[in-house]
């Protein structure tokens, strides 16, 4: 505890000790320290180093703190995360009735992405786990159409050939063909 609450002075500095004391042994440290309890060095490493990234010059509450330990993004970043990528996220939209989110107006979508959100920071903060990061990602292939060659051509419409019981030129099996000139064709151009 002391050396979270020497990082906190030493990054908010003088807005730290007038709002929470400067001894990490009584007072707000000792709320602090149940509050934070159960948590990793590394989420607490993780919850300074997001108090840092963030443009906020005054210190966090300690839910806030928490919620900064946990990897809990702001709301709007949870709106922003369409990809469903972060573990919240995830989490997020498992509180989230899909169909009524996509087919209400932008207003009531906030409203409920919002309830679904403030459901999924609570039970983060109680300690339920995040959703795991699907396995891989479902791909789709087309196979690529390749035309066919001139002998496979002839070989398909010899074997409907003989499923037909017709000859080649189109004419039943065993009829002749008679020789001679091809028919000609006139053809008349409009003018």
């Amino acid at each position: 505890m002391r050396t979270l609450w020497v990082r906190m002075a030493e990054i908010y500095g003088f807005r730290w000790s007038s709002a929470y004391g400067e001894n990490p042994n009584v007072g707000a440290a000792v709320t602090w320290a149940k509050g934070l309890a159960g948590l990793s060095g590394r989420q607490l490493a993780d919850g300074l180093a997001a108090c840092i990234a963030s443009a906020e010059p005054w210190p966090p509450t300690l839910p806030q703190f928490r919620m900064m330990c946990l990897g809990i993004p702001p709301f709007d970043a949870v709106r922003a995360d369409t990809g469903k990528q972060d573990g919240f996220t995830r989490l997020v939209w498992q509180y989230l009735d899909g169909h009524r989110y996509r087919m209400a107006s932008a207003d009531k979508a906030d409203r409920l992405l919002l309830a679904a959100y403030n459901r999924a920071k609570e039970a983060a903060m109680r300690g339920t786990e995040l959703p795991p990061a699907p396995e891989a990602q479902i791909t789709h292939e087309q196979a690529k159409a390749m035309p066919a060659t001139r002998d496979q051509v002839a070989r398909h419409m010899d074997d409907i050939a003989r499923e037909l019981g017709i000859g080649m030129a189109g004419e039943p099996e065993g009829a002749t063909v008679e020789q001679g000139a091809p028919e000609q064709v006139e053809v008349a151009h409009a003018a």
